[in-house]
């Protein structure tokens, strides 16, 4: 945020707590908080008014609100890339799988790991990005079931 719209997070905070507002306050939330998109603080600051009427709002209960908000919008992001994946195992023949995010095709199910082997594109950079994404969200199969990568 700049500083404008800090003075406008501020004004808002000030209706609802009948604060004062002064140069140095702008300084500190901006500083604090500077780095955080306005309409993100925006949610915070209603939030924090619903759920904890009479507390002294500060730029700490904005950033944690903003940030349970953004770990929220990533799980939720996880679960949707999930259920994209387990939507296209009807979309195939039987024995089949597509991944949506490395187009890579699975034709095996691999009970060793509990789930369907996926053949990763031929490109080497484009098949290292793919793994690295797919380790990131399922972590690595290798050693989640006691084997060492090799």
């Amino acid at each position: 945020m700049n500083r404008n719209e800090v003075i406008d997070l501020l004004t808002a905070v000030s209706a609802s707590d009948r604060r004062t507002v002064g140069q140095a306050d702008v300084e500190v939330w901006q500083t604090a908080i500077g780095h955080l998109a306005l309409p993100e603080c925006q949610r915070a600051v209603v939030g924090h008014i619903r759920e904890c009427p009479g507390m002294w709002l500060e730029p700490g209960h904005i950033l944690k609100r903003v940030e349970a908000e953004r770990k929220q919008l990533a799980d939720n992001a996880v679960k949707e890339q999930q259920a994209i994946a387990y939507r296209s195992l009807s979309e195939y023949p039987e024995g089949s799988y597509v991944d949506p995010d490395t187009r890579g095709v699975a034709t095996e199910w691999d009970s060793g790991i509990g789930s369907f082997r996926v053949k990763t594109p031929a490109r080497p950079e484009h098949r290292k990005k793919c793994m690295d994404e797919i380790r990131a969200v399922l972590g690595d199969p290798r050693t989640k079931f006691g084997r060492t990568p090799a």
